[in-house]
């Protein structure tokens, strides 16, 4: 496994799924050891709360996961999956973010 510090997936305007951005995501974090991960998902509207249930799930499994930050501005992922997402944070994470 490779280390690296900072990964930062860029995905404005895409018309990615639930499947497809959790599949990159898995790929990433299963074959590099992360520190901070920045996700922009911007005006992803094929996003749903599917997608925040996926990411709570990286997050507990990748304790190497000290700053997350999370971009969903026009995204799919409603303010019940944001909510949850927020109640993801966990002792470890030093920054915690998610800017709607």
């Amino acid at each position: 496994m490779s280390s690296i510090n900072h990964f930062e997936l860029n995905l404005y305007n895409t018309a990615i799924s639930d499947k497809g951005i959790m599949a990159l995501i898995k790929a990433i974090s299963g074959y590099f050891s992360l520190s901070k991960l920045c996700i922009h998902l911007t005006s992803c509207l094929c996003l749903t709360d599917r997608s925040a249930e996926m990411l709570i799930e990286l997050l507990k499994n990748n304790t190497n996961i000290k700053d997350f930050v999370l971009f969903l501005s026009g995204s799919g992922i409603s303010r019940h999956g944001v909510s949850k997402l927020l109640e993801a944070r966990l002792p470890h994470h030093n920054d915690f973010k998610i800017e709607l």
